[in-house]
């Protein structure tokens, strides 16, 4: 569900891009995925008892995949940078991500 919710904000955003010249069209947006159950589901055309009520989100972004929209790739949850606004962490986690995105912590004395 996470996945087809980025997929539709990132197709909205290039659309939006390419409407102001910003961007070029060819290229592939590049989502970050943690969910190697999902990344294998979209990229394989493979169904199996598990998975045959899947919802339409999941035909849309596998649709838009396969059209050369975006690429997938995968993402270490210790690494997914968006944790930080999206998930309760813990301080060292957080602290580490924080370094990641260069926030640096202000002291006033």
């Amino acid at each position: 569900m996470a996945l087809a919710a980025t997929v539709q904000e990132a197709i909205w955003l290039k659309r939006l891009l390419l409407e102001l010249d910003t961007t070029k069209k060819g290229q592939p947006m590049q989502i970050h995925e943690d969910n190697q159950g999902a990344i294998a589901l979209i990229r394989d055309h493979k169904f199996s008892t598990r998975t045959k009520h899947m919802d339409i989100k999941y035909f849309f972004v596998r649709e838009h995949f396969h059209g050369g929209e975006f690429d997938l790739n995968y993402c270490e949850t210790k690494n997914m940078l968006a944790d930080i606004f999206t998930k309760p962490t813990a301080r060292l986690i957080f602290c580490f991500i924080r370094q990641l995105l260069g926030v640096v912590e202000i002291i006033n004395n």
